[in-house]
């Protein structure tokens, strides 16, 4: 029996692409950015801001709702290799402060696994 793996490699791309629901690049304007977004059942919500050498950026965050949760960055070719600084599964708040020597874009990202739209609530300071 011949397995076909060519199928599965052709939809997962999709599968990956379609779960987005939105996505923020962070204008910091002063020290500061505040916002609140309504993800939809089954999307992800990421938020990305460029964190400058020695700079450490306090967030925050509430939902109304279970999220999965990260922070994470992008290296290697193509920005394959994913670097997480937290991770956590079911929660509806955290907080906590990124600090690391070198300069990169962070992503602060959501994920919605219910059947209900979730609103997220999110601070970040530097």
């Amino acid at each position: 029996m011949k397995l076909h793996v060519r199928p599965l490699i052709l939809v997962a791309p999709l599968f990956i692409a379609s779960a987005y629901s939105q996505s923020e690049v962070v204008s910091w304007t002063g020290s500061a950015y505040s916002n609140s977004h309504t993800v939809k059942p089954k999307k992800i919500l990421e938020v990305c801001a460029d964190v400058a050498t020695k700079q450490s950026v306090a967030w925050k965050f509430t939902a109304d709702g279970d999220v999965d949760f990260n922070v994470h960055r992008h290296a290697g070719p193509g920005g394959k290799q994913v670097i997480y600084d937290i991770e956590a599964t079911r929660v509806r708040e955290r907080a906590g402060t990124l600090a690391h020597g070198t300069a990169y874009e962070w992503c602060w990202m959501w994920t919605n696994l219910s059947a209900a739209d979730v609103k997220v609530s999110v601070e970040l300071k530097r």
